[in-house]
């Protein structure tokens, strides 16, 4: 289970060595300007913050903190991608992986509201701050991905590696949010088209946060390896 806020993420701009010897190495597709400078919080952040405080309010027992949770991702939704991008899978470690039944689906906001009035217990003090907590968080406007705020969920088998291709606009903050069902260690990377590590997040949960701000608009590959004996359930959130 994780409880930690997945604001912070390693943000690395390297150019990866593809140029022949004696030629230039392409530029990275990343603009100087941190991605960390955005002064508000995307969607996706938002979206990304509210599962972790969702993580720490059930082990905590607080439903007011798990209501405010599930409005923070009411109030940001993310839709169904309608044309999946391009995607392939490779096994990294061939393993016999123990078999799971629960699909990948994204965090719903709906739903833990309603987990938080069951955890209430009926107790109209705490039911009333949860009113109060729902009606506490505005909309907002999420940006970055062609084509708007966007989700797509599938599986990555045990100790194996998929990969998806997307699109991003120049120069605004680009967020993907990888989001595990919390069975294994997920790591994440994302290169530009010239195979150069634009960002990474690679702790021990199976929440990765990447964020960067391309300097053209152009596709970028977003690595998700699974380092775990079992196949692990996830969704990329964009904005």
């Amino acid at each position: 289970m994780r409880f930690t806020l997945p604001l912070l993420t390693s943000i690395t701009f390297l150019a990866a060595p593809l140029a022949h010897a004696g030629a230039p190495a392409p530029s990275p597709n990343a603009s100087r300007t941190p991605a960390a400078a955005e002064a508000a919080m995307t969607g996706v952040e938002a979206r990304a913050t509210a599962a972790a405080l969702a993580d720490w309010a059930r082990h905590a027992r607080n439903p007011v903190a798990l209501a405010l949770a599930g409005r923070m991702l009411e109030s940001q939704p993310a839709t169904a991608m309608e044309t999946p991008p391009p995607h392939s899978s490779e096994v990294d470690v061939p393993v016999s992986a123990t078999p799971k039944d629960a699909p990948a689906a994204p965090a719903d906001g709906p739903a833990l509201i309603a987990e938080a009035r069951t955890m209430a217990g009926g107790d109209r003090d705490t039911l009333k701050a949860i009113d109060s907590a729902v009606a506490s968080v505005p909309a907002s406007v999420a940006r970055g991905h062609v084509g708007g705020p966007q989700y797509i969920c599938d599986q990555v088998q045990a100790r194996s590696t998929d990969r998806w291709r997307m699109m991003f606009r120049a120069n605004e903050l680009a967020v993907a949010w990888v989001n595990g069902d919390g069975d294994t260690d997920l790591d994440c990377w994302v290169y530009d088209e010239n195979g150069n590590l634009i960002a990474s997040d690679t702790d021990y949960t199976d929440s990765c946060l990447l964020q960067w701000r391309p300097a053209w608009t152009g596709e970028f590959t977003l690595r998700i390896q699974n380092f775990g004996d079992v196949w692990n359930g996830y969704c990329i959130e964009t904005n």
